[in-house]
């Protein structure tokens, strides 16, 4: 298997991201949310629509990624979470994984347009056996593939921009195990 994080650049074509863009921006509507990330502390984040199975535009860009990472992975995978994320300038997330179980992974598409990788924005995660850091950066229409168990964050742009910061995090599981992550973690996946 290829070492991990596996990134891709062009993702989608011309009329895909396209679509993709016009979802994020002009046809959902972003809210700042609060939401407990400890018993201690409470952060705001960004969020738009909850994916579901009536999101065309998201379902066929989930088949999109599906195809190219099993060029990858050399296994049979099923779409079992979608993560739409937006950040600010300084509104910093924390490391977190996504699931806990193996045979997992989650795919970040970076979205938007005319991104100066100066405001930052990158991808970072930690490999569990070696502890290093990789670090990506955000390219729109790029994205990366990592075991969703790897501890990963997706860092805020800088104060030298007013851009907002959209990602997908497109998340598969083996198909066989599909039914027994659902019923383990509910919550965490939105895909039945």
């Amino acid at each position: 298997m290829s070492e991990y994080p596996i990134r891709l650049l062009d993702v989608l074509n011309n009329k895909d991201y396209i679509a993709l863009n016009d979802d994020l921006t002009k046809y959902s509507t972003w809210s700042l949310i609060n939401r407990p990330y400890s018993d201690k502390e409470i952060k705001k984040f960004w969020s738009t629509m909850k994916w579901d199975t009536q999101t065309p535009t998201l379902f066929n860009i989930s088949t999109i990624i599906n195809l190219k990472i099993k060029k990858y992975l050399k296994r049979n995978i099923r779409l079992c979470n979608i993560h739409i994320n937006g950040q600010t300038s300084c509104q910093e997330s924390q490391f977190h994984i996504d699931f806990p179980m193996n045979n997992v992974w989650t795919f970040v598409l970076f979205c938007g347009y005319g991104w100066n990788v100066s405001w930052r924005g990158e991808f970072i995660c930690q490999n569990p056996e070696t502890k290093e850091y990789d670090y990506v950066p955000f390219i729109p229409n790029s994205g990366v593939l990592i075991p969703s168990n790897w501890q990963h964050v997706g860092t805020a742009p800088n104060t030298i921009t007013d851009n907002f910061r959209m990602s997908v995090a497109f998340s598969y599981c083996l198909s066989e195990n599909f039914e027994d992550l659902i019923s383990k973690y509910p919550s965490q996946s939105n895909y039945r």
